[in-house]
């Protein structure tokens, strides 16, 4: 009995379900206001806008865990996109799950640029990958000449077409099991051990036989394939590559807003994919909320609010996270220092103690 109050009372204290918790008040709170927030209709658009930064929310946090970043994955997923799609447009007798492999082996190859610049030139992380995402910016404006390019291929625009009864998007599914995968990798094998502890303590993870630059290096080649993914998916449902519109979605900040409200640490070691998840569905919610509201209440026929006032709010959700992660740092300092200094007290008294007998 004893044991199953200390279980219910860690998932009450942890923050998965704090943040699910205030997911169903924001969701009720918007509820109140317009009872559209739960059509069929509105749910499956969040569903929808949750894919792509989901798929990149089992990369980028992990990345962090590491101790790494890459601020590129917006710029890799359009130029994967464009990649698939224009394959598919110049090459239609070709299936499209060989087309998206293809795109995937650029992801591979844009990743170990990342590893070149950072692990071979000793790069920051931060530097490099704002020079890349510019670079892969620049690659597809060059090459499309500002042009979106369509996906002809009927069955793969089938597939980010199909619902689970008529509410549920099939590849919102399969974004979920990515998640739960990676969740299972991080939690529960050995190299999911050897990222947390390269990304807690480099020198102690060398000490101890490991290799940070090699297991940086696997999470910034894996972030990079996973972000191709994610412009695939974004392909999927808008039957149609732009570099440009999956940039100024900017998908990876919020999967960073995410993974950070979910406990991701910025300076390494700790968190996880699960709250990362929550974290991400709370987001969205929020956002679409915020959409809904602004539509149900028209000025002279416009909405109460532009697009933009949500990027506003997106990137206060993103300081706010950032704000989270340097209150959550600042705490386990001081509750290290407190420790060793009770620590060293406790040996004191002893030696004095000691040295009166």
């Amino acid at each position: 009995m004893e044991k199953q109050q200390t279980v219910l009372k860690r998932i009450l204290a942890s923050k998965a379900f704090m943040l699910a918790a205030l997911t169903i008040v924001v969701g009720a709170v918007i509820y109140i206001i317009n009872h559209n927030l739960l059509t069929s209709s509105t749910i499956r658009s969040l569903f929808i806008d949750f894919c792509v930064p989901g798929v990149m929310l089992v990369a980028i946090p992990p990345l962090l865990i590491s101790g790494s970043i890459d601020l590129s994955a917006a710029q890799q997923a359009g130029f994967g996109a464009l990649v698939f799609a224009q394959i598919m447009t110049s090459f239609p007798f070709v299936p499209w799950y060989v087309a998206l492999l293809a795109a995937l082996i650029v992801g591979v190859a844009m990743g170990l640029v990342t590893v070149f610049f950072v692990n071979v030139l000793n790069f920051m992380p931060f530097i490099a990958t704002i020079g890349l995402a510019s670079v892969y910016s620049g690659l597809a404006m060059v090459w499309t000449r500002g042009n979106q390019v369509m996906v002809a291929n009927a069955s793969y625009n089938a597939i980010g077409s199909a619902t689970l009864f008529n509410m549920v998007p099939v590849l919102f599914l399969f974004v979920i099991a990515l998640c739960i995968v990676y969740a299972y990798i991080l939690s529960s094998t050995r190299f999911g051990k050897s990222v947390y502890m390269v990304g807690g303590n480099p020198d102690a993870a060398r000490l101890a036989g490991l290799n940070p630059k090699k297991v940086k290096g696997i999470m910034l080649v894996n972030c990079s394939v996973m972000s191709v993914l994610s412009g695939a998916v974004w392909a999927a449902q808008k039957k149609m590559a732009s570099p440009i519109n999956i940039a100024s979605l900017a998908p990876n900040m919020r999967a960073l807003a995410a993974g950070i409200l979910g406990g991701v640490s910025f300076m390494g070691g700790s968190g996880g994919v699960f709250s990362g998840i929550i974290a991400l569905l709370m987001v969205t919610v929020f956002d679409n909320s915020l959409t809904i509201v602004a539509q149900a209440n028209m000025v002279n026929g416009q909405p109460l609010y532009g697009t933009y006032v949500n990027t506003v709010l997106k990137g206060m959700i993103l300081i706010l996270a950032l704000i989270l992660d340097y209150v959550g740092n600042a705490r386990a300092r001081r509750a290290l220092i407190t420790a060793a200094m009770k620590s060293r007290r406790s040996k004191r008294d002893a030696a004095e103690t000691e040295a009166a007998q």
